[in-house]
């Protein structure tokens, strides 16, 4: 069950850093209308995801927080799955904002906009990926305290980087195709997005398989999140 007390805490300290973020991308947004034509939002989304979910459980589980909200009638699993649904429907909403302002910046500057249906169509998919990346967070801030899960995912970044500069792709066959696919599950949803993205550009697109896919992996990070949450220790300080 969704507990809204907890979706309600989950955003209403948000850092003005993190907003003015947000702002930046808005503004990014609108600039971008005067000199493209293709619509940026799956391309921003795991940036939005990010900004907005960093910390999601991290903060509640070093500040103690998470310690009193269990005093409330809430299982471990529906207090996930809240956190999981109230970063999905914040995406949601400055997706919605990113459209507005893509609109609105497109009549300013006298421009044409995209056809209706590949402007929904982009929004669809920029939607869905907002689902399965938010798993990620979830996942990522479950195993790490405070804006952990930040730390987490540059290390993994850190790591494959570090691996694709290694001469080890020398003498791995297809490393290099490899190392790609790893970073594919780490961000599930994003290759597809972005495939779709670059239909009109390549003419490739992405299969329902490959949508599938993605949506398996963000159902098992979910699911791996709420096993930690059901075995983790929580006190009034998780540092």
């Amino acid at each position: 069950m969704i507990s809204r007390a907890v979706a309600w805490h989950s955003f209403r300290q948000h850092h003005w850093i993190r907003m003015s973020l947000l702002g930046l991308a808005l503004l990014f947004v609108y600039l971008f209308t005067d000199g493209n034509d293709r619509f940026p939002l799956i391309l921003i989304t795991p940036f939005l995801v990010w900004v907005l979910g960093s910390g999601i459980i991290g903060r509640d589980l070093s500040s103690g927080v998470a310690h009193l909200l269990f005093t409330r009638p809430l299982t471990r699993t529906d207090y996930a799955l809240t956190k999981w649904v109230s970063l999905t429907l914040a995406v949601w909403f400055f997706q919605g904002c990113v459209l507005l302002i893509w609109c609105f910046g497109k009549f300013y500057y006298g421009r044409v906009p995209q056809p209706f249906l590949e402007l929904l169509g982009e929004f669809g998919v920029a939607a869905w990926m907002a689902c399965t990346l938010s798993t990620v967070v979830i996942l990522f801030s479950t195993i790490m305290a405070g804006l952990g899960d930040l730390a987490l995912l540059l290390y993994i970044h850190v790591i494959l980087l570090v691996l694709n500069v290694s001469h080890l792709k020398n003498h791995i066959h297809d490393f290099k195709k490899i190392l790609t696919w790893i970073l594919y599950v780490v961000w599930p949803g994003v290759h597809s997005g972005y495939m779709y993205n670059n239909t009109w550009h390549n003419g490739e697109t992405p299969g329902m398989g490959d949508f599938l896919t993605d949506s398996a992996i963000a159902v098992i990070f979910l699911v791996a999140a709420i096993v930690l949450m059901s075995r983790k220790d929580i006190g009034y300080t998780n540092d």
